[in-house]
């Protein structure tokens, strides 16, 4: 029996010298490789690794209510400064504006009146008693004779009223014209007439008149200025116009000189600024 065990026992040729060296080289290498894998990564390649891994965990959790409600808050702040710059350029560009318009307005007003009023002719009632002048100079208003300008129209002399008007609840100061009646014997109402729109949003018109006194000549420092002119020998020297804009805004005051200031016509006195006529008892101051 154990002769034929031996003799069943296969005895295997040993591999030939170097081939039993690359199995175990094979086997060296797969044990390097496997402890590669397993080494640790060094410290850049572990934080490129995590970062990747917090990008793709938010991506895969979204925004938290905080956060969303933090972004809000922050386009809401951006929003309120960028609407408060572009109202505040606005309203300084409106500003501006109105400036302008208003500088315009009155500059072109002043041009206007200091020219017409200038013009003024003292022109009087030939058939009534002591032949009045045909002017009347209220604090409110203020009517005269003067020809048109080239500002107008063409035509002759006709009767002019400066005053504010209140059209439709808006004050505007306004140039009322009527043409001459022959047969009138005191000054006509002048609102009838047509209407010139001088200037918008107006408040109030005040006139002031400049009377030089008895004697201008001996008492240059002796004349005043009066509210209304109630004279009606002699026109006034000056005539003063203060406007006041809607809002308190007043215009600069507008002194005009009177190109003719003595009655046409008449007897006039230069050392007393009066037209002398028969019958006429001076002055009571």
């Amino acid at each position: 029996m154990n002769a034929l065990k031996a003799s069943r026992a296969v005895r295997f040729p040993s591999p030939p010298e170097g081939e039993g060296q690359g199995e175990r080289g094979m086997i060296d290498g797969s044990a390097r490789s496997t402890h590669l894998f397993n080494a640790p990564l060094s410290p850049a390649l572990s934080l490129r690794g995590r970062g990747s891994g917090l990008r793709d965990a938010v991506a895969a959790r979204g925004f938290t209510l905080i956060e969303v409600l933090a972004a809000m808050i922050l386009f809401a702040l951006l929003a309120t400064i960028l609407l408060g710059t572009v109202r505040n350029a606005e309203q300084s560009t409106t500003a501006t504006t109105a400036s302008n318009e208003r500088t315009e307005q009155y500059t072109r007003t002043h041009a206007f009146l200091s020219e017409h009023i200038a013009n003024t002719l003292p022109l009087r009632w030939r058939r009534e008693l002591n032949q009045p002048l045909k002017f009347n100079g209220r604090s409110d208003s203020i009517t005269y004779l003067a020809p048109v300008t080239s500002y107008i129209a063409e035509g002759g002399v006709l009767w002019w009223q400066l005053s504010v008007r209140d059209q439709a609840q808006k004050k505007q100061l306004v140039l009322q014209r009527l043409p001459q009646d022959p047969e009138a014997k005191e000054v006509p109402d002048v609102k009838s007439g047509e209407t010139i729109v001088l200037a918008d949003r107006i408040d109030s018109l005040a006139l002031s008149y400049f009377d030089p006194g008895d004697d201008p000549v001996l008492q240059p420092e002796g004349g005043s200025w009066v509210d209304s002119w109630d004279e009606v020998s002699r026109m006034p020297s000056l005539v003063k116009i203060r406007v006041t804009e809607t809002g308190g805004y007043r215009w600069p005051d507008l002194v005009v000189p009177l190109k003719i200031t003595q009655a046409v016509g008449c007897n006039f006195d230069f050392s007393k600024q009066r037209c002398q006529i028969d019958g006429v008892a001076p002055r009571q101051r």
